[in-house]
């Protein structure tokens, strides 16, 4: 598999729109798995300037296709999104360029990569740098981030913040049943006790430390992974089928945890057999269960995450490898890209503090409270 990344973008219509389907479009195709996303980025038209701004978006992907064929996805998924033709640095509904094909370096009649002007675009730069900073751009000698430090392009860059319509909750589109997810460390637990005093909302809280073979199982992962997993699986069960239904005291709830999640952690530590006799029980128990109105993941850095974790200091987090860590996050990153159970509202937290800077958390509420039909991808601003 190869890692790659795409920059699209759109300045006609609904701009977020059209960068949203035509992500969608490429997270469904054969071979290729997204990996992350940057935010939306509003940017200056770059040559004809008499025309409307862009928002633009950088994505990275592992992909076993072959540049030729990827590029070959990317023109056929403008064109089933709504691209209806453009010129030369002119409008269009939807754009997307490969960036970066592994470490490769081709200039072909059909396909150039890393794209020929990437150094030079402040508008691909900003997000590219933001998810992929270290990673090496071939043929230059330098980083996205050290391309984006030296880069001469003087063009306006700045987030993009999508327009809601006012909060109403007479109108019965806000969800009630909210659940909040993410890899150990990530904030969950932290940002579902916050907002269940905004908005007096009953809390429904997992308890990893109640279950007896968590710590045997980070100390010897082979030989206690199913009676970890099948406590846990038991025990969220329970928790979410006793779901307290909504009343006039709190007329709102919040999980930090979803049911269908703990397949993540079977996947990746129990043997074949005992994923055979697991699947039967998780079908079965997930039938009878309420799912959430909004789901909101929140996405971090493996090395944020490892941060968090040993500033807790937690005993039965002791035993975790960085290597572990690492590969739960890819785990949740696929998971969740792949997620089409309920709305979704994915938030970056690597770099913003929820729970000590106020107009971070009012402006998160407005999402939740406006929560979107699909999937968002959102990060709020620099306050």
């Amino acid at each position: 598999m190869i890692h790659a990344l795409l920059a699209f973008g759109s300045n006609v219509g609904n701009r977020s729109d059209f960068i949203h389907k035509a992500l969608s479009e490429i997270e469904k195709a054969v071979a290729v798995t997204v990996t992350a996303a940057s935010r939306l980025y509003e940017t200056e038209p770059w040559g004809e300037k008499d025309q409307p701004p862009f928002l633009n978006q950088v994505v990275a992907l592992r992909t076993s296709l072959s540049p030729d064929d990827l590029l070959g996805l990317c023109q056929s998924v403008e064109a089933r999104t709504g691209r209806s033709g453009s010129y030369r640095w002119g409008p269009r509904e939807i754009d997307i360029d490969l960036l970066i094909y592994g470490d490769q370096i081709i200039h072909s009649d059909t396909v150039i990569v890393p794209h020929p002007r990437l150094s030079e675009r402040r508008f691909v730069l900003e997000p590219l740098a933001e998810i992929a900073p270290d990673t090496p751009v071939p043929g230059t000698g330098k980083t996205a981030a050290q391309l984006l430090a030296d880069c001469r392009d003087t063009s306006t860059v700045s987030l993009y913040r999508e327009k809601e319509d006012p909060v109403n909750l007479s109108a019965g589109n806000n969800a009630t049943y909210i659940a909040i997810e993410g890899v150990i460390g990530a904030g969950k637990t932290s940002m579902a006790k916050l907002l269940s005093e905004e908005l007096n909302a009953k809390l429904i809280i997992e308890e990893p430390e109640t279950n007896p073979y968590l710590q045997d199982f980070y100390r010897d992962p082979r030989r206690y992974a199913f009676q970890a997993q099948l406590f846990f699986l038991i025990s969220r069960y329970r928790q979410l089928l006793d779901l307290p239904q909504q009343d006039l005291f709190h007329p709102y709830m919040i999980a930090d945890f979803i049911f269908s999640k703990d397949k993540i952690f079977a996947y990746m530590n129990l043997e074949k057999r005992d994923l055979v006799l697991y699947e039967r029980i998780a079908t079965l128990m997930e039938t009878e269960l309420p799912k959430p109105d909004l789901v909101i993941y929140l996405q971090s850095s493996t090395e944020k995450l490892l941060e968090n974790i040993r500033k807790r200091n937690r005993k039965y987090e002791k035993h975790m490898s960085s290597d572990y860590i690492k590969r739960l996050n890819d785990a949740y990153n696929e998971f969740f890209f792949r997620y089409t159970e309920t709305p979704l509202l994915v938030i970056n937290t690597s770099e913003i503090d929820f729970v000590g800077n106020r107009a971070v958390l009012e402006d998160l509420m407005k999402q939740i409270l406006n929560p979107p039909m699909g999937v968002k991808f959102y990060m709020p601003g620099n306050f």
